[in-house]
């Protein structure tokens, strides 16, 4: 069950030790850093939210960046009794809350939440340190099993899963006289390379009397994520029958507190999964081709873009991933939507609703989810996009509720 934690700070920041007050006497007069009034938020897992006290054991880490001091490091339990505030000589600092002192490569049932905010504190000053919101600063994995697949096992199995080359979970399958029996735990392991993070994922036990073997690889893994890993069996041409590892509920909380994302992924040959785009397409409804780029006129001058997206199936996702080659443009986007350059128009974040009503006119929410058409007006696009020189494209993602994709790309070009 996914928790939402939210602490009000009655304090957070122990005191100093009597030779870090020395220091800050021969530095001059101090600064304070204050915690009344903050919120600590701390969302526990990726799925539903719930709302419950907070326990002691929140790390606080207070990181001088210029290295000329000792971090200074306490828990929630020791600061709440303190007065809301620490003095600190002048300078930038990191704080950091977390709900573990360490993160380990890799454990079961071991989760770590953290967050970290830089600050300023200026000589005789006081600085609020404001809200913290905590997230999952792992990928979260467990591994399950279809009835049909449990059926086939003839022996004893495991699933090996690793983020790391050296740092793995073993999740074992028992099998005694026909019965079998699993590792529900859920591991969790440390993503310490961003984009370049892969997960790996080694199958091997008995299968229908033979000796079976699966191994797949997973790109770009990041933090606060969570991989349901199963095994499906699948028919192969000869009528025998095999497996396959299918990811079935990738969920990503982007920013902790607000939608929830959910994608589904099959890893592997699924004889079950949709053939075909399912009829997506884009149309135009104005003089402009849309597989052409559009070029867009000056302000003042007319510029009506419209088209409809038609999914005969009905829409389960949709999402725009915003590129460009002037990196302004790409940035301005990321800068209202929490530093990320892909829209979802389903289950829109906040700051995403923020570029659709300043920048981009995307329908969202209700007038997207499961729809099997959508007008699509892009008119008002022209004064803001009219602000960055160079070539805009909208690459459209569309899922249907069959599963069957589409990526359509829009371009806009703003002439120099």
């Amino acid at each position: 069950m996914k928790k939402n934690i939210i602490l009000s700070l009655a304090a957070l920041i122990a005191l100093a030790s009597c030779s870090q007050r020395q220091e800050i006497s021969k530095a001059g007069m101090p600064g304070t850093l204050s915690f009344a009034g903050c919120n600590l938020g701390v969302d526990e897992a990726v799925e539903t939210k719930s709302v419950m006290p907070a326990g002691g054991n929140y790390t606080i880490i207070i990181n001088d960046k210029s290295g000329e001091t000792e971090p200074v490091v306490t828990n929630y339990a020791a600061i709440k009794d303190n007065d809301n505030k620490i003095s600190l000589p002048e300078g930038k600092y990191t704080v950091i809350a977390r709900s573990e002192g360490d993160v380990p490569a890799a454990a079961f049932e071991q989760p770590v939440y953290g967050a970290q905010k830089d600050v300023t504190i200026v000589s005789g000053e006081t600085t609020e340190i404001g809200e913290l919101i905590c997230k999952l600063l792992q990928v979260k994995v467990t591994v399950d099993y279809s009835e049909e697949f449990l059926a086939m096992v003839t022996g004893d199995c495991s699933t090996t899963v690793s983020v790391s080359p050296t740092d793995h979970l073993d999740y074992i399958m028992s099998y005694l006289a026909g019965s079998v029996t699993y590792d529900h735990s859920a591991g969790y392991f440390a993503v310490n390379n961003g984009n370049n993070t892969t997960m790996e994922i080694v199958f091997k036990g008995s299968v229908n009397g033979n000796s079976g073997t699966q191994n797949i690889t997973i790109a770009n893994i990041k933090p606060c994520t969570w991989h349901q890993i199963k095994f499906v069996k699948k028919a192969s041409e000869d009528g025998s029958a095999d497996f396959s590892i299918v990811i079935e509920d990738l969920v990503e909380d982007m920013e902790l507190g607000s939608d929830i994302l959910a994608a589904e992924t099959v890893i592997g040959d699924d004889p079950d999964a949709p053939k075909g785009d399912g009829g997506i397409k884009l149309e135009s409804t104005c003089s402009y081709d849309i597989n052409q780029p559009i070029v867009v006129p000056a302000n003042g001058n007319p510029f009506v873009l419209t088209m409809k997206a038609v999914i005969p199936n009905g829409v389960l996702k949709f999402s725009v991933d915003v590129t460009s080659d002037n990196p302004d443009f790409v940035g301005s986007v990321k800068m209202i939507n929490d530093g990320s350059a892909t829209l979802d128009l389903v289950n829109p974040s906040s700051g995403a609703i923020e570029v659709f009503t300043t920048i981009l006119p995307f329908p969202y929410g209700g007038d997207v989810a499961g729809k099997t058409e959508i007008d699509f007006n892009l008119s008002d696009a022209q004064t803001p996009i009219n602000g960055f020189r160079g070539s805009h494209t909208f690459v459209m993602n569309v899922m249907d509720k069959t599963g069957c994709k589409k990526s359509i790309p829009i371009t806009m070009v703003v002439p120099e």
